[in-house]
């Protein structure tokens, strides 16, 4: 695959930023949301007496199953419901190149998507392998940038550009000395705040 186009690729960050802004400042407070005095909308005890039992998962054996996956006595452990067995949060992980360092938790993801539709979990894999990546792609263009010389004055610019043909002259227009260093910066600045949002829903999701 070639390299992307950084103009659609600064549109498209900057509408996942937004998207991802409304879920973690708009939507989970919603969900939270209770009027004055009015307490805990799930009682403690039914939370988790009951209903943390089926969340958390649990372990268990078919019997009389020979084959399969649940056959021969074999203890199989199933995961609770969750919000990470949807592709979504994983394929903008995927697109943004976003790794797990805790191992649990990354075990856990990785186990989740075992639960998705198969065509759900190789679409993020199709993302997760794509090349360039979107992270090194980015890097590129700032090492680009730094490698590249100061633009002209723009009464030279406007100089050459006239003793170029017309393709000549859109080539020297769109050449990393003229106008490319903001592309750089914005795209990597959107980037940064892509990843922030992530981080930002997650840590509102776990408390």
């Amino acid at each position: 695959a070639g390299a992307p186009d950084p103009e659609a690729l600064l549109l498209s960050l900057r509408a996942l930023e937004g998207a991802l802004w409304r879920v973690a400042r708009v939507c989970l407070p919603i969900m939270f949301e209770r009027a004055e005095g009015q307490g805990a909308l799930c009682d403690y005890s039914m939370f988790y007496n009951r209903l943390r039992q089926f969340i958390g998962g649990w372990e268990l054996a078919y019997e009389g199953v020979e084959h399969g996956p649940f056959g021969g006595g074999r203890t199989v452990r199933l995961a609770g419901p969750s919000g990470a067995m949807s592709a979504l949060l994983p394929t903008v992980d995927a697109f943004l190149g976003i790794g797990m360092s805790h191992k649990a938790l990354h075990t856990l993801l990785t186990d989740f998507e075992a639960y998705m539709p198969t065509e759900h979990s190789r679409f993020i894999r199709a993302v997760r392998d794509h090349r360039p990546k979107l992270r090194a792609y980015l890097v590129g263009l700032l090492h680009a940038q730094d490698k590249s010389q100061p633009p002209l004055p723009l009464p030279q610019q406007q100089q050459q550009q006239q003793q170029l043909p017309d393709a000549a002259a859109a080539a020297v227009r769109a050449t990393p000395t003229d106008g490319c260093e903001a592309d750089a910066d914005a795209l990597v600045s959107t980037y940064n705040e892509c990843i922030n949002r992530v981080l930002d829903f997650r840590w509102r999701h776990f408390q």
